[in-house]
């Protein structure tokens, strides 16, 4: 299916959804005009959102039956919660609580229904921005796999210039006019002593990376945002001998890291005396030990849910596992000389 074809498909889906659900609140406010809500209770959008989300998921395993991540990874809930405003689920409640509360003036003049069709009528809306949301974010991840990319090539976007060469890895990089480099000098003390000699404000990697030369980031500081695409498999090289990959982002003060679930291999000293901010490691991550974040200090440690009842902090600050050693597939996890400010999940 072409993109216009998924996405006419899943706007259909959506309509049908709305229709189901909401096609005869119209004909009950001019004919019926019922005094209580009846069956459009407040959680009857999130029942609508799941059957939508079900749909969707059927869908990706058609269109992307390859793909290492699953669904659930594809579409963040929880980001997507975010995107209803406090304001928006205020104005529902306030609606519904008229809705239910009848006065007895209501009562006597049965005009309560008023109420009632204002409510369905924010419910109905609110439904469909959440079915907007959601169709938006998973058409976000369908135009990305059905992207092609030839190697070598230059990708442009609004952090800068990025030049990959025939196996996907970014060898140059020149920030755009809007994101230049800064000379400056940034010191943090925190466990070791962290400097930086130039900063960009956002480093923003584009689909389509699957990896980077060594030392391709040494010694900056990333204001603002700092992102890696679901493309990318490799920062950096396990295999100590290849300087030329290791390094990537060593020496650097970052601000949230968000490592993705594409990535298979964290190489020689990575993310080595760097400051992070936050750090969020995916389940999927299985990595040997190479030196990853020697010397680093990393603010707040997000793991994966599934290890809240293994994964502690030492007294020292460090991370510990009963599956975490040296020579084991969490290797790189190993951490004695890295400093963690707090550990949470999720």
């Amino acid at each position: 299916m072409t993109l216009q074809q998924i996405e006419s498909q899943c706007r259909s889906k959506a309509e049908e959804l709305i229709k189901k659900y909401f096609g005869s609140i119209n004909h009950e406010a001019a004919i019926e005009q019922p005094e209580t809500i009846g069956d459009y209770s407040l959680e009857l959008p999130r029942q609508i959102e799941a059957e939508y989300y079900d749909y969707l998921k059927a869908l990706w395993a058609e269109i992307a039956p390859d793909d290492p991540r699953t669904f659930e990874q594809i579409i963040d809930k929880l980001h997507l919660s975010e995107l209803m405003t406090d304001d928006d689920r205020e104005r529902l409640q306030y609606a519904y609580d008229d809705a239910v509360r009848r006065t007895l003036w209501e009562r006597i003049s049965r005009t309560n229904h008023e109420d009632v069709t204002y409510y369905k009528d924010a419910l109905k809306i609110y439904t469909e921005e959440l079915l907007l949301a959601l169709r938006c974010d998973f058409m976000e991840d369908v135009k990305k796999i059905k992207q092609s990319f030839s190697y070598p090539s230059i990708i442009e976007n609004e952090s800068g210039r990025f030049e990959i060469d025939e196996q996907g890895m970014v060898y140059k990089f020149l920030p755009s006019n809007s994101n230049p480099f800064i000379e400056e000098i940034t010191t943090i003390k925190e466990n070791y002593f962290f400097e930086t000699r130039a900063s960009i404000r956002t480093l923003i990697v584009p689909f389509g990376v699957k990896g980077f030369r060594g030392h391709f980031l040494r010694g900056i500081r990333v204001v603002e945002r700092f992102e890696l695409p679901e493309s990318l498999v490799s920062i950096g090289s396990c295999d100590s001998k290849h300087d030329s990959y290791s390094c990537v982002f060593a020496d650097c003060i970052l601000p949230t890291v968000k490592l993705p679930y594409s990535l298979r291999e964290i190489g020689d000293f990575a993310f080595g005396h760097t400051h992070i901010n936050c750090l969020y490691i995916p389940e999927s991550l299985k990595s040997p030990y190479e030196r990853q974040f020697k010397d680093s200090y990393i603010g707040t440690l997000y793991l994966p849910k599934a290890w809240e009842n293994d994964a502690h902090l030492n007294r020292n600050g460090g991370l510990e596992a009963s599956f975490i050693s040296f020579e084991g597939e969490w290797g790189y996890l190993c951490w004695p000389s890295t400093k963690i400010g707090e550990l949470k999940f999720y």
